[in-house]
This record gives C-alpha cells, structure tokens and sequence, in this order.
C-alpha cells in the first residue's frame, strides 16, 4: 500500500495526464493479474474516472480503461488498454482539467464510450508491465486494513506500472482503488495514486482523490426507476 505523502508539483501532475495518441502501432505491455479472496463477477469492459484533488481547491480527471475477462482456469483477469477518448467526451474533459474543475461524465457520455470501445484510439503508455491485485475484504492484509483509505472499502484494485526507459524520469507509477459503494451498476471509492521518479535519486509524488467506475454496457437505472426505488424501501425495518 502507498503512504500518503503532500508533495505535488506541476511536472508531476503532467504525469497522470493521458499520454499522447501515437501513429501506428503501439507496444502492449506485459500484464499480470493476481486474485486475493472474494471479489465480484467484474467481467466487462470498465471505464475508471479518477478525480485527483490538487490544493487550493483544485481538480483533474484521469480516466482508465479495463477490459476484464476470465482466464482457462477461471480467473479473472484485468488488462488495462491505453485510449483515447472519443472527440466529444475528450474536450470535455480537456476543457475541465484546464479549468481545475471536476469532469463528471453524463450517462450519454458513458454510453458514448462504450459504443466507441472497439474504434478508440491507442496510446502509447511507454510501460513494460503492469501488476495488478484485485484483493476482497475476506484477503484484506494487515496493511489494507491500518490503510484509511482501504480499511472499509469492499473490495481493492492494486497497480503497479513499470515504466521503460523512453518514460524518464518516471520509473514507476502506483494505483490504489478502495471500492467503498455499489453505484448504478458501477462502483465508487477513494483513489490514491503514487508516481515515483527519478531526481536524481527516486522521489515519490502522490495524489489522492476520489473515483467512479463504470460497466461499460450495462444498463442504468432511470431517474424515475430510482425515485421508485426509494419509496419501496420505505417503511422496510
């Protein structure tokens, strides 16, 4: 787990911006999943909107997309996909990083995304491998539970993003997802997120924050539905 350390600089927030799309192919890289204890059937693709909290009030928007799926033994296995944005939603967030504020996709935005999945633009992440640990609270160690930030959370994603040599001075990139709700067919929970660099010995930046998952394809409930489904609790005990 990360230790929360109060130190960010503008270069640094450069950092958790999407990289730049680049022409032709791009290099995957080497990516791991380990399962630690009960954790949800996450099969699908995901859309992961991290909001990044900057002092003096400010935001940024970070998005992540996860293509999950189930390996011949049954695991389950994350895949991160470097992409970009579709035109429209990309200005939008954009547009709100530049303002410091908060980009909160509307449902037409999510939907927006999942249709465009197959078709969306590559990045190049300049990595050589991911790690990931998707951990359930029946696995949680000693370290997630003293850990504010993951000690009631449901589940955790951990991650960590080795970067190769073209990314210096950034050596390596770390991600800590506390799911703390179920939220229309998605999740959300706290974000922390650890950049270490080189300068010139490795120097850690972390940013803290909050996030949403969303199901991408997964159909959501309407406002009516919802309103609906508050009067029918009513009067439960």
């Amino acid at each position: 787990m990360v230790a929360p350390i109060a130190l960010l600089t503008a270069a640094a927030l450069a950092q958790v911006a999407p990289p730049t799309a680049q022409p032709g192919a791009v290099a995957a890289p080497a990516q791991e999943t380990v399962v630690e204890g009960t954790v949800p059937d996450l099969v699908g693709n995901w859309f992961a909107v991290a909001h990044l909290e900057i002092p003096g009030g400010r935001k940024r928007t970070a998005p992540a997309f996860w293509e999950i799926t189930r390996n011949a033994e049954g695991r389950l296995r994350l895949d991160v996909r470097f992409l970009k944005l579709p035109p429209a939603q990309q200005e939008a967030m954009d547009e709100a990083n530049k303002a410091e504020r908060v980009w909160m996709p509307s449902p037409a935005d999510i939907d927006g995304v999942g249709s465009a999945w197959d078709g969306l633009a590559a990045e190049d992440p300049k990595l050589r491998s991911i790690d990931t640990t998707l951990t359930g609270r029946d696995a949680f160690t000693e370290t997630i539970k003293a850990e504010p930030r993951t000690r009631d959370a449901l589940w955790v994603v951990q991650q960590t993003y080795n970067f190769d040599a073209s990314a210096a001075p950034s050596i390596r990139q770390l991600f800590v997802y506390g799911v703390t709700a179920a939220a229309d067919g998605g999740y959300t929970g706290n974000f922390t997120t650890t950049l270490i660099a080189a300068a010139p010995l490795p120097l850690p930046i972390t940013f803290q924050g909050t996030f949403d998952l969303h199901r991408l394809g997964a159909p959501r409930r309407g406002l009516l539905e919802r309103v609906l489904a508050v009067f029918r609790g009513c009067g439960r005990g």
